[in-house]
């Protein structure tokens, strides 16, 4: 995760419910994608949906 904060939602849009904000450096895993979302999973075991626009791979880093 490269954004200072992204916050992390129970469904794949903004109607859902805030569950937390996550910040700069946190270390996720990526679980699906639904249209413009991501549903990821942090090391405690906690997962929700964040925007694509929010999430940049290390593949990307690596390439440019």
């Amino acid at each position: 995760m490269f954004s200072k904060q992204i916050d992390v939602w129970s469904e794949p849009n903004t109607q859902g419910e805030l569950l937390f904000t996550l910040h700069e450096g946190t270390k996720i895993e990526w679980l699906d994608t639904l249209e413009e979302w991501n549903k990821i999973r942090i090391a405690n075991g906690s997962e929700g949906w964040i925007k694509n626009a929010e999430l940049r791979s290390l593949k990307e880093n690596l390439f440019k």
